[in-house]
């Protein structure tokens, strides 16, 4: 386990305060209850098994299936302890620390697993290999993995021209233009991009959070989002659609595809996955 990046999410748990599109929408939400309702009624309204990876409120107290079991399991202590919803989640459901590259689960125990751009909390893409293996491992067969993922726009963006559509009004969403940032200073690394070096990026141009404040209109938070990154080394890594979709064939079949009707869409694709 990367013990540097397990620090920066026990640090950060108490301060979580995600927005759309890099939170789930309620789109985002409604398409992981269809695919857990269609999955009940093909397996007989039997009570599913499911498996969440990572403690995401939104999707963890969404519309479950009757007699639904859930497991969360998510490596970082401070995030079990700040996020696990109060109400709202199955009448099973567990809290489980655990790295999701050897996940503390029974082989062919799972029919449903979800999670949410998780590939990208991978500094390489071979780590995010060894997730679809270990997910493959505990579903059942025919059992569904069904991802919200952060991906690469086809077009690859330019930090300087985010910055100076920054500067002209063109992005009413602090939460996208952050993530738009961070694909971009990560470009076509094939070893992740360093947090340190987006909070770079950003300093190099907003040196004074007090003026930055008052020049864009943002509140408070969406600055401290930024600043939480100066002097980390955690990396996170991005793939293209395409990437991500051959990723998923190695271990899976019937692959399906959904790109939200959202601004910078592509860049959030929904992926629907069956274990052979």
């Amino acid at each position: 386990m990367d013990r540097s990046a397990l620090a920066f999410w026990d640090a950060t748990a108490r301060h979580w305060r995600l927005r759309p599109p890099l939170a789930p929408s309620t789109d985002d939400i409604a398409w992981f209850e269809r695919r857990a309702k269609a999955l009940h009624r093909e397996r007989g309204r039997a009570a599913l098994t499911a498996l969440l990876l990572g403690v995401t409120p939104d999707i963890a107290t969404m519309r479950w299936p009757a007699g639904t079991s859930l497991v969360v399991v998510d490596w970082s202590a401070e995030v079990l302890r700040h996020r696990w919803p109060a109400r709202g989640l199955p009448q099973l459901a567990a809290p489980v620390r655990g790295d999701w590259r050897e996940l503390p689960v029974a082989p062919g125990s799972i029919d449903l697993a979800l999670g949410d751009g998780c590939y990208t909390a991978f500094a390489t893409p071979s780590e995010a290999a060894v997730l679809n293996g270990e997910v493959a491992r505990v579903l059942k067969p025919g059992g569904l993995f069904c991802i919200r993922c952060f991906a690469l726009p086809r077009r690859a963006s330019h930090t300087q021209t985010l910055f100076d559509d920054l500067l002209a009004g063109r992005f009413a969403n602090p939460a996208l233009f952050r993530w738009l940032v961070v694909m971009a200073v990560h470009g076509t690394s094939r070893h992740g991009v360093a947090l340190a070096d987006v909070w770079a990026a950003w300093h190099a141009r907003f040196a004074d959070p007090a003026a930055a404040l008052r020049l864009l209109g943002w509140d408070e938070d969406s600055i401290r989002q930024i600043a939480r990154y100066k002097d980390r080394p955690v990396r996170y890594s991005f793939h293209t659609f395409a990437e991500l979709q051959a990723l998923a064939t190695e271990r899976f079949t019937a692959l399906e595809s959904e790109i939200p009707d959202i601004e910078y869409g592509e860049c959030f694709p929904r992926l629907s996955m069956r274990r052979r």
